[in-house]
């Protein structure tokens, strides 16, 4: 739709995860080295953690690109509370049947069947994504599968994918246990605005776009109404550039991210009603006074233009500014 007239090659924000469009963070890039790490070393049990939208499935997309034949990798994405014993589901995993068999024949068929893989040289690897769902129950069911690595080596490991709640749930005395099993565990956070600032660059780049498209202030705006989280950005971004043609604006500034902001009545509400960080409210008092926007009202305070020859001063992001001068 927009991406002729602001000649992009593709839309930059894509909504779905896409390991081709990885940012490589600081955070990120320990996490990705982290669950490298556990696949190299035949980890046994490995949790990933991070708040929802931080690019956790892209991660493992990212991770399992590589080459995998050697791996025989099962993903179960659909856990809630309700989903009774774990094996079914991780035989399902795996293309096999477990309708119509005992407790103990699907524990003796999944033997059987990690047993083929480590005879045949294929490591067993299951995924439980959003697996801050799982009971104290199921939890319990996944160490004693590991047990099975104490006897013929590790014949089966675990990757654990989660929101925050994961990691306090595996703080509980009755899964002390379990904790002792994880060998690697990673954890993604919110961009900073520095981070940010390098994220809508990349993803522009990646379309063939100028980092020009969006100025300073939008970009701030869109830090401070996401909370720095990836998936946020991609939709306020995407919809910028969509009012942006709309309004034939060849370049996204404080007027259309407002539009977008204050259009946004579903999906916004929890990141306004999270607690601000320091970090963030510093941010907001930075800008203000340096380029006279309030990036929460999204309103520009002063519209008195910086003087030409105005020294130019580096914020901490690096971002390069004029400061007015007082008379």
């Amino acid at each position: 739709m927009y991406e002729s007239f602001y000649g992009l090659s593709k839309s930059p924000f894509s909504l779905t995860p896409d390991a081709d469009c990885f940012y490589m963070s600081a955070q990120h890039a320990r996490a990705l080295a982290a669950l490298r790490y556990a696949l190299l070393t035949n980890a046994g049990i490995t949790v990933v953690t991070g708040e929802v939208g931080t690019g956790k499935t892209t991660l493992l997309r990212k991770v399992l690109e590589r080459d995998v034949s050697e791996l025989h990798v099962g993903l179960i994405n659909n856990t809630h509370p309700n989903m009774g014993k774990l094996l079914p589901w991780i035989l399902s995993a795996y293309n096999i049947d477990p309708s119509e068999k005992g407790e103990t024949v699907l524990y003796h068929t999944f033997v059987r069947f990690l047993e083929t893989n480590y005879e045949t040289d294929r490591r067993t690897v299951l995924i439980i994504d959003e697996a801050q769902n799982l009971t104290v129950e199921n939890l319990e069911e996944v160490r004693l599968l590991s047990n099975l690595n104490l006897d013929k080596g590790s014949i089966l490991q675990v990757i654990l994918v989660g929101q925050p709640e994961l990691s306090e749930k595996l703080e509980l005395d009755e899964l002390r246990q379990f904790s002792q099993r994880i060998a690697v565990d990673a954890s993604l956070s919110e961009f900073s605005l520095e981070q940010t600032n390098g994220y809508i660059d990349y993803r522009l780049g990646m379309a063939g776009g100028s980092p020009d498209l969006f100025n300073y202030e939008a970009r701030a705006i869109v830090y401070y109404h996401s909370l720095g989280v990836p998936r946020i950005i991609n939709n306020l971004c995407h919809l910028c550039l969509a009012f942006g043609y709309a309004d034939s604006k060849p370049e996204i500034g404080i007027d259309i991210v407002k539009q977008v902001v204050e259009s946004k009545k579903i999906g916004m509400s929890h990141i306004n009603r999270r607690y601000r960080s320091d970090d963030a409210a510093k941010i907001r008092t930075m800008v203000l006074e340096e380029r006279g926007v309030d990036i929460a009202s999204m309103e520009r305070v002063s519209t008195a233009p910086l003087k030409p020859g105005a020294p130019v001063k580096r914020d901490r992001n690096g971002a390069a500014s004029r400061r007015r001068r007082t008379t």
